[in-house]
């Protein structure tokens, strides 16, 4: 699927942003 890697980086950015904003 071309949208898989795609998926997983937009993922992982959002997983990794929302503790970010959640802390501060």
């Amino acid at each position: 699927v071309v949208g898989a890697t795609r998926i997983a980086v937009l993922f992982r950015a959002f997983w990794l942003l929302v503790p970010a904003q959640c802390a501060g």
